[in-house]
């Protein structure tokens, strides 16, 4: 915990190991002036090629060159949300065979999840490939609570930054317990509930 003293004011910056930053102002002279402003500065850098996270913020990756391996940001939210993504800064070279995927589910060697069987969109409108300099324009939102951002970024110093969201979702439920699965199927969408 800080204290910083400006005029007549003081300051108290505390910062939690969530980090989540909270301003206390007060002032000795009137005691009646108190203010709580708290925000959340949650910002992660993607450090493995498989990087699975279960919280909204921002994720960066900055290459380091020379990898044409394909990595994926994995994300997953609460059954009763959806994943969303909305870039802040994109900049992949098309000509080097630098691209990012976003893909509504999850894709590993090939296979999607939840499957063509149990999904209404088609595999075909599942996924966005994206290169170049300028950012993708609009946010994605994935129909369920998995979400991927692959990508394949050779030249070193280029990267993305992506913001993501949850947004609540009643209709479409899933749930993990160690291997099992338990989906939980709405009578008004049942495309999963086969």
């Amino acid at each position: 915990m800080n204290f910083h003293f400006f005029s007549h004011y003081y300051v108290i910056i505390s910062t939690g190991f969530d980090f989540f930053f909270s301003f206390f102002i007060f002032s000795p002279f009137y005691t009646s002036a108190f203010f709580l402003l708290s925000f959340s500065l949650i910002s992660f850098f993607i450090t493995e090629c498989i990087f699975v996270k279960s919280e909204g913020g921002t994720y960066s990756y900055i290459s380091p060159g020379g990898n044409t391996e394909v990595c994926g940001l994995y994300v997953i939210s609460e059954p009763d949300q959806v994943v969303g993504f909305e870039f802040e800064y994109f900049d992949i070279s098309c000509s080097k065979g630098g691209l990012v995927s976003v893909i509504d589910g999850w894709e590993l060697n090939g296979q999607f999840f939840p499957g063509s069987k149990d999904h209404l969109i088609p595999k075909s409108q599942r996924y966005n490939e994206f290169c170049g300099s300028t950012k993708p324009r609009k946010p994605f939102k994935a129909s369920q609570n998995v979400g991927l951002i692959e990508f394949r970024i050779p030249i070193k110093g280029e990267g993305f930054k992506v913001k993501v969201k949850f947004h609540s979702n009643p209709k479409r439920k899933f749930y993990f317990f160690n291997t099992i699965v338990f989906v939980l199927c709405s009578p008004i969408t049942s495309s999963n509930c086969k």
